[in-house]
């Protein structure tokens, strides 16, 4: 692009949006798993001109996606990519519609943006969404939806004409015999048991894998940095350890006499054969004189890699390990795939069978430190239920999936807590625990529960990981429900004393999130390279406080500012910044800095609870009159902590002069007041 002296924008004579899977075509369809993970790209190409007819550049952040007439609700669009490891739509060899005449923009004098669109699960299957785009030039707003012009980029009289079509798909509900596939038991390790005074001893892995259940296509399983750590179910001789794809080394949880522990612990601690699948062990020690206490667990995975969830029960039930020659090694595994259930409202069951006659126990207790949360979406209160059916009683897997959280209404009736979050719920809950740390201290209810809960081992467990964003203040009481089926019939039971022995429940409080000031943080400076006086340096400034902080805000973070505001001056100070316990560097993307200048990419080392804002000076970048306007700072700063509370601050430079661009200040994101960094090394 040609330099222009005068960068105002008069008109347009480019402005073509497009479904990045069906670029230069018209009318076709793109797909969209509604499930709120999975994104749909978005190109839109501009060109933009001054009075003169010379093409100038326009602002990135007047650009929108719009409806092209009216659309339903559920959808968002932006600008932040999909979470890695998520897929597009797979739309194969699909390409409905007609190729449109679209003019050649592969030359700089053309700029395109991408933008996300992302669908909410509460958007039904084979909905259909038309979109344009708008953008907004001081006083005048173009847009894409004009039906009276041709369809194309072009347009005629500066007014256009194109549009993106997607249609919702329903996110696959994977159980076996829809997409779900179990494999049959593999022996990968037979041998002795040195912990259980050499015992025969046995491991088989069932391998659970996904495809495409109109297709028959594998689907990868998504992977995570932090996979859940789940409890081993828990029969008689056997024990089971559950592990994501081609993982080696697992996390037994058995509990029972040290030498039961340490024998089944070194059995399944390595994982033999693994696949790229979820891979369920199981570990076997005949005739051993302990056997462990029944106990079984339902497995929340995760996600495929479209972003659809999907749960995973697996109930372990062993044969008689004593009845004969072969029983050591007779079980069966149950593996079913539970897709998420919400419920609206119960009343207890009249006229039921008594609860006692099918169950022992019923059981509740906080599994986190205290019932408190902060209500910022982000941390979680763990809640545990365990059931004990009778001798002779079993729960099946439907009973078991009943098993819900209830709050209790002023005419009596209960209502589930909701399963994920729709945006409007005060109260809801997952089925994963997440990086954030529960709140700090220990209730006396958590510390009764955490000492008996070796006395009382359950049948079955299930752990509800609720958050809240209701008013800090809010106490709220749950209680736990299960339906039995029976005879045909069905039964509604609620732990709330109607049912004799069966009187739990859990209370959870929202707490004020603290509010932070200025001197609640710590932003300290220390040259890593260069010399802080010249032209050449690099600063990294370590922002902290009193509680680790863990994420940052991907909010395109980063400014730019030169020693003099002038077309022929090369000398300028660069901001990044990396995230706690992160080494790369991220840069703000719409900072034009040459081609010379080469950012530096990591930090000198890693700082697990800080954010580093890295201040790199440089004498070769040439002077560029739009980062220096729209980037130039102050930007804020969105950091998240440790218990999932949101922090904003502004980074400035110290000042406009050339000796101001060499160092940083902080600010509040409200307010004047702010402070410089203090040195640790000058």
């Amino acid at each position: 692009m040609s330099h222009v002296t005068d960068t105002t924008v008069a008109s347009l004579s480019y402005f073509l949006i497009e479904a990045d899977a069906f670029r230069g075509q018209q009318n076709a369809t793109a797909h969209l798993f509604a499930n709120g993970r999975q994104k749909s790209k978005v190109i839109i190409t501009l060109q933009a001109r001054n009075q003169y007819g010379e093409v100038v550049l326009l602002p990135v952040g007047s650009l929108e996606i719009i409806p092209y007439t009216t659309a339903p609700g559920g959808w968002v669009s932006g600008t932040q990519p999909p979470e890695t490891g998520i897929l597009p739509y797979d739309e194969g060899t699909v390409r409905s519609g007609k190729t449109s005449e679209k003019k050649h923009t592969d030359s700089t004098d053309y700029q395109t943006f991408v933008r996300y669109i992302h669908l909410d699960p509460s958007v039904a299957g084979r909905t259909v969404f038309k979109f344009a785009a708008r953008i907004r030039v001081q006083s005048r707003v173009w847009t894409t939806n004009n039906l009276d012009v041709p369809y194309g980029g072009q347009g005629e009289g500066g007014r256009f004409n194109s549009s993106v079509q997607i249609e919702a798909v329903e996110p696959t509900q994977y159980r076996v015999g829809n997409g779900l596939v179990v494999s049959s038991p593999l022996v990968v390790f037979e041998g002795t048991s040195p912990e259980a005074q050499g015992r025969s001893a046995r491991v088989e892995n069932t391998y659970v894998s996904l495809q495409n259940p109109r297709t028959g296509k594998v689907v990868k399983i998504h992977s995570t940095e932090q996979p859940p750590i789940y409890q081993s179910s828990l029969h008689l001789n056997k024990a089971t350890v559950i592990v994501p794809p081609n993982s080696t080394r697992a996390t037994p949880a058995i509990t029972g006499p040290l030498e039961l522990v340490l024998a089944y612990s070194n059995l399944l601690v390595s994982i033999k054969h693994p696949r790229d699948a979820i891979c369920i062990a199981v570990g076997m020690i005949a005739y051993f004189n302990e056997v462990v206490g029944p106990r079984q667990q339902r497995y929340t995975y995760g996600w495929d890699v479209y972003g659809n969830r999907f749960d995973l029960s697996v109930y372990l039930r062993s044969d008689d390990p004593n009845a004969s020659d072969l029983a050591p090694w007779g079980y069966t595994l149950t593996v079913e795939g539970v897709p998420p259930r919400s419920f609206t409202s119960f009343v207890p069951s009249r006229a039921a069978p008594p609860l006692g006659n099918w169950l022992s126990q019923m059981r509740m207790r906080l599994g986190s430190p205290t019932g408190n949360l902060y209500p910022n979406l982000r941390q979680q209160v763990e809640v545990v239920v365990e059931i004990e059916p009778r001798t002779n009683q079993d729960v099946s897997q439907q009973e078991l999936d009943s098993l819900c959280l209830l709050l209790r209404s002023d005419d009596g009736t209960y209502t589930a807590l909701q399963c994920e979050d729709n945006g409007e719920a005060q109260w809801f809950y997952k089925t994963v625990r997440n990086a954030y740390s529960y709140y700090p201290g220990t209730s006396a209810a958590a510390s009764e529960h955490a000492a008996s809960e070796g006395a009382a081992l359950a049948v079955y467990t299930r752990r509800f990981y609720v958050h809240s964003r209701a008013l800090a203040g809010t106490n709220v009481t749950l209680w736990a429900g299960i339906t039995r089926i029976q005879g045909g019939e069905e039964y509604f039971y609620v732990t709330d004393g109607s049912e004799t022995n069966f009187d739990e429940h859990v209370d959870i409080s929202t707490m004020p999130i603290p509010l932070f000031g200025l001197d609640d943080y710590s932003f300290e400076r220390e040259l890593v390279g260069g010399e802080g006086n010249s032209d050449l340096f690099i600063w990294e400034y370590v922002l902290g406080t009193w509680v680790a902080l863990r994420a940052v805000e991907p909010t395109g973070f980063g400014m730019i500012q030169w020693a003099v505001r002038s077309p022929s001056d090369t000398r300028a100070s660069h901001v990044g910044y990396a995230a706690p316990g992160q080494r790369e560097v991220s840069y703000n993307p719409l900072i034009e800095l040459g081609d010379d200048f080469r950012p530096v990419a990591q930090v000198s080392r890693i700082r697990p609870q800080s954010v580093v804002v890295v201040l790199q000076g440089g004498n070769n970048i040439p002077f560029h009159s739009q980062s220096s306007r729209e980037q130039g700072g102050p930007r804020p700063l969105l950091f998240v902590d440790a218990y999932g509370n949101d922090h904003t601050l502004m980074i400035h430079y110290a000042d406009t002069s050339a000796s101001g661009s060499r160092s940083l200040r902080l600010s509040l994101a409200t307010g004047t007041e702010s402070r410089s960094a203090t040195d640790d090394e000058v």
